[in-house]
C-alpha cells in the first residue's frame, strides 16, 4: 500500500503541474490587443514584461518584505492575488497568474495601471518597442482600425486649453489624464460592474457614452472617444466635470487631489 500511495501522490503531483509558456513578442502583443489593451501602449507593455518576466508566465519572485510577484505581468500578493496580506484587490488567486491562459492576469494587470500607471520601463526601452508596434499593425490585430494617438504632457494642455480649460485647472486635467490613459487616445478599461472606460479620459459608457445601458448623457459614441481628435472627448469630459468635478474620476482622487501637480507654466 505505502507503494500505491506514492504511485498515488506522484500522479497528483504531476496532474497539478501548472502549464507554462513563454509568448513571442507579437504573439503577446496580439493577446494583450484582444484583451482591449489599446495599440498605442502596446510598446510599454511588452517592455514591461520582457523586462518584468522575460516574458515567462510561470515566473516568480520573492521581494524582501516577503511579498512575491507572480506571472507574465509579476502582480505582487500583498496588495493584488490573495495570500496572508489579504487585500487581493484583483479576487485572484495567485496561482492563477501561473497559466499559461493569462486571460485574468491581464484583467488584473489592467486594474494594477488603471491606479499606478507605468513605472517599469525606460523612454528609451519603450522607443525601441515601437517597431513591434509597426509590426502588430502590419499583421492585423484587429480588423478595425482605430487612429490612435499618445500625447505629450504640453502638447496636451495646449489642446485643453484651446478647448475652454482654464490655466488653472490644466495641472488636473494632465494629472488626471496621465493617471487614466497614460495620455492614450485609444485606452479602454473593463470595469467589475460591466461597464468600459473609453479614451484619453476614460469616459464610462454606464452613463456617458452610447452602450446597452442606455444613458449616454454626452451624446456621443463611445467608439468615437478613441480616435485622435479629442474635441469631443474633451466636450464629454467638461461636462462630466460639470456635474461631478475630478471626483468622477479614480484616477485624479487617487494621485492628484491633494498632491504635488504637474508644472505646465513652461508649455506657453
Amino acid at each position: 500500500m505505502k507503494v500505491f500511495s506514492t504511485v498515488l501522490l506522484a500522479i497528483v503531483a504531476s496532474c497539478a503541474v501548472i502549464e507554462a509558456k513563454t509568448f513571442g513578442k507579437c504573439e503577446l502583443a496580439k493577446t494583450l490587443a484582444n484583451n482591449g489593451i489599446a495599440r498605442a501602449s502596446l510598446p510599454d507593455w511588452i517592455c514591461l514584461v520582457q523586462h518584468e518576466s522575460g516574458f515567462s508566465t510561470t515566473a516568480t519572485n520573492n521581494n524582501k518584505n516577503g511579498s512575491k510577484d507572480y506571472g507574465i505581468f509579476q502582480i505582487n500578493n500583498k496588495f493584488w492575488c490573495d495570500s496572508s496580506y489579504g487585500s487581493n484587490d484583483c479576487k485572484i488567486s495567485c496561482n492563477s497568474l501561473l497559466n499559461d491562459d493569462i486571460t485574468d492576469d491581464i484583467k488584473c494587470a489592467k486594474l494594477v495601471h488603471k491606479r499606478h500607471g507605468f513605472n517599469a520601463c525606460s523612454q528609451a526601452e519603450s522607443k525601441t518597442m515601437k517597431l513591434l508596434f509597426a509590426v502588430v499593425l502590419v499583421l492585423g490585430v484587429s480588423n478595425t482600425i482605430v487612429q490612435a494617438k499618445t500625447f505629450k504632457k504640453c502638447e496636451l494642455a495646449r489642446v485643453l486649453f484651446d478647448n475652454g480649460i482654464s490655466k488653472s485647472l490644466l495641472p488636473d486635467w494632465i494629472c488626471l489624464v496621465e493617471h487614466e490613459s497614460t495620455f492614450s487616445t485609444t485606452a479602454t478599461h473593463k470595469n467589475t460592474d460591466g461597464s468600459t472606460d473609453y479614451g484619453i479620459f476614460q469616459i464610462n459608457n454606464k452613463y456617458w457614452c452610447d452602450s446597452d445601458y442606455g444613458a449616454n448623457e454626452c451624446k456621443i459614441r463611445c467608439k468615437s472617444l478613441l480616435k485622435d481628435d479629442i474635441t469631443d472627448a474633451i466636450k464629454c469630459a467638461k461636462l462630466i466635470y460639470s456635474r461631478q468635478g475630478f471626483n468622477a474620476w479614480y484616477g485624479w482622487k487617487d494621485y492628484c487631489d491633494g498632491k504635488p501637480l504637474p508644472d505646465v507654466r513652461s508649455c506657453f
